[in-house]
């Protein structure tokens, strides 16, 4: 796991890796394990590397159109 970054007050970890000699991007939830580890879910998404730009775009179009419709 490279570049992991840790959503404040969740379980949630955005992370990239690389498999097979293919990078992906994850964002996945995260539980504490016997040992006290944290481990990944099934829970999340997988993605390619190129599709990051389009994902950011969509999140970012939800995240408008909730501000709006709190204004209204």
């Amino acid at each position: 796991m490279r570049h992991v970054i840790k959503i404040p007050d969740t379980n949630i970890r955005v992370y990239a890796s690389t498999f097979e000699g293919r990078s992906k991007i994850h964002l996945r939830h995260f539980y504490r394990n016997d040992e006290g580890e944290m481990m990944p879910t099934k829970k999340g998404i997988t993605i390619d590397p190129d599709r990051y730009q389009e994902l950011a775009d969509a999140i970012l179009k939800i995240g408008k159109a909730e501000v709006s419709e709190k204004q209204e």
